[in-house]
């Protein structure tokens, strides 16, 4: 399947924050790339699912921890 970018953003000031995300939502979803513009502010997030269906709820639970990617 095609790569799928989510609509997310995270500033550098979101970098210094870790942690794991305890979400259903992003069950058995892949992290495929990663793309950053040049001075590493923003970056979009690009994910593979094994449930087509869920790819909109997957781009949600990732807007919602985006400070903590």
């Amino acid at each position: 399947s095609p790569k799928i970018p989510a609509a997310v953003v995270a500033t550098r000031d979101d970098r210094d924050r870790t942690g794991r995300l305890d979400d259903d939502r992003l069950q058995l979803v892949a992290i495929t790339q990663v793309v950053v513009d040049r001075d590493l502010h923003q970056g979009i997030v690009y994910f593979d699912t094994l449930d087509p269906d869920a790819d909109g709820e997957v781009v949600e639970a990732l807007n919602e921890h985006r400070a903590k990617l």
